[in-house]
């Protein structure tokens, strides 16, 4: 200083851009070198957390690429990729949380929001069929094949990776082969009805569903 007086306030520049969350300086306090005066966050990039549920998890990989949206920007997606897999189950949901970054440049995203994710997954062309079509015993999973215009067999199949709209097949079904795609719970009661009325035993009528 060439003016060879006494500064009450010196300013200091920040070396780092971002917004102040929290202040842990008050005037005339002492603090020692390397104490945080301010915590400072930078939000062109932001953490979104998504829980995944157990049977997911063989299908979702670090790096892989997601699409998130909010109620606060109707029709405006948000990228970024899977960065972390938590590495145990929570025991009462079932569930696997995972972290992913997502690009946030114009600082839209705000914390705690609440966003819908949807995780990019790459599978082998394979048999698909709409998810209403799959029925479930607890056991087993089948579908309806249409073997007739007025007659569907029960055929139990394996199945793979599920979305809200399909599930694949694995095993059990041909690409040509026609299954129903909705009712198949009301062919299944009606089975089961109908078996019941013949006297079919439980484990009888399993075993003709099979």
């Amino acid at each position: 200083d060439t003016t060879k007086q006494v500064r009450e306030v010196v300013t200091f520049y920040s070396p780092v851009d971002g917004i102040v969350t929290q202040k842990n300086v008050q005037p005339q306090q002492y603090h020692e070198a390397g104490d945080d005066l301010y915590d400072i966050a930078e939000f062109s990039n932001v953490w979104l957390y998504a829980d995944i549920y157990e049977y997911e998890i063989t299908s979702v990989k670090v790096g892989q690429a997601v699409t998130a949206k909010c109620d606060a920007y109707p029709g405006k997606s948000f990228a970024g990729r899977i960065s972390f897999i938590e590495p145990s189950v929570d025991p009462l949901s079932r569930s696997v949380r995972v972290r992913a970054d997502l690009d946030n440049p114009g600082r839209e995203l705000k914390a705690d929001m609440f966003m819908t994710v949807y995780i990019h997954v790459e599978i082998p062309p394979s048999v698909a069929v709409p998810a209403g079509a799959v029925v479930n015993t607890g056991d087993h999973d089948f579908v309806w094949v249409q073997k007739s215009p007025v007659l569907f067999e029960a055929r139990e199949v394996q199945t793979g990776v599920r979305t809200d709209k399909f599930v694949q097949i694995l095993k059990g079904l041909d690409e040509k082969e026609i299954v129903a795609s909705s009712g198949g719970f009301l062919l299944d009661s009606e089975t089961r009805m109908e078996s019941s009325d013949a006297g079919m035993s439980g484990d009888e009528m399993k075993k003709s569903m099979q």
